[in-house]
């Protein structure tokens, strides 16, 4: 299993599905990291917390889902890949994003639709 982007729109985390699901390709801001869409051993849940870009390792309601899934801060891996988030009062650790520049043409779409 890869990693995959975690987009980030108006203050929100949000994965590809959630952004095709909201129709929100034209107002993706960046991409500031990857992470799992699945859980997986050795992986924990992270939900969206109160205020813009704020995660949480806690639900604040029984029936919420995971944003995504991201390494436990306790798993010592040494990955040049890998970083603390966010940076401030890190909960978690994440993939950095490799790209310098966000490339992304909202209007693509596979042949056909």
């Amino acid at each position: 299993m890869l990693p995959v982007a975690v987009y980030q729109v108006k203050g929100r985390y949000l994965l590809r599905d959630e952004i095709e699901r909201e129709k929100l390709w034209e107002k993706v801001e960046g991409i500031p990291f990857f992470a799992f869409d699945r859980a997986r051993d050795g992986l924990i849940p992270v939900y969206a917390g109160d205020g813009e870009t704020s995660l949480q390792l806690k639900p604040d309601k029984l029936d919420a889902r995971p944003i995504f899934y991201a390494v436990p801060m306790s798993d010592t891996a040494n990955s040049p890949s890998l970083m603390n988030y966010p940076a401030e009062r890190p909960i978690v650790r994440v993939y950095r994003n490799p790209l310098k520049e966000l490339a992304l043409d909202a209007a693509a779409r596979p042949a056909g639709q």
